[in-house]
């Protein structure tokens, strides 16, 4: 149940932000229509792959990448903070 309201409510916001980007004219069509692709052939891969392999095993495959992009959101970060180039 937590999982479907949860959908439900990120569908309702993303209504409502393309609701007002399509009333003042803000869209970017063509990068539109690429993350529409992107996102087709990421959904349609993903749910193969996930077939292909245990529960077990994209669990942790999912664990690792989030560890990943974590540490590099914080070097990313840490440089903006201490005045590196990023």
């Amino acid at each position: 149940m937590a999982v479907s309201t949860s959908l439900l409510i990120i569908a309702l916001v993303a209504i409502g932000g393309l609701v007002g980007h399509l009333q003042s004219g803000q869209v970017d069509w063509p990068l539109a229509g690429l993350l529409l692709l992107g996102s087709a052939i990421g959904m349609t891969g993903g749910s193969w792959g996930a077939q292909q392999v245990s529960q077990a095993t994209l669990a942790k495959s999912f664990a690792g990448i989030a560890i990943l992009v974590a540490i590099v959101m914080m070097i990313h970060n840490g440089m903006k903070l201490f005045g590196g180039n990023v």
